[in-house]
């Protein structure tokens, strides 16, 4: 059996902020965050765990990299 960690990417392009809410069951129940690409602005460090159906604000022009957690 292969064994991998699961990943979801979220890619926004608007030149606005927007609120973005994290799937749930069955696909997660929490998300750590891995890689933020709005990380000069301060804002969701790498490390940091949101629970499934968090809203999490995405800023302009961004990616966001999260790892699913069991």
């Amino acid at each position: 059996a292969v064994l991998d960690d699961s990943f979801l990417a979220v890619l926004h392009a608007g030149d606005r902020p927007v609120e973005f809410v994290l799937p749930g069951t069955p696909w997660a129940e929490r998300y750590e965050v891995v890689v933020d690409t709005s990380r000069e602005e301060q804002t969701e460090a790498p490390g940091v765990v949101h629970r499934a159906g968090a809203a999490v604000d995405v800023p302009a022009r961004t990616v966001l990299l999260l790892r699913v957690v069991a």
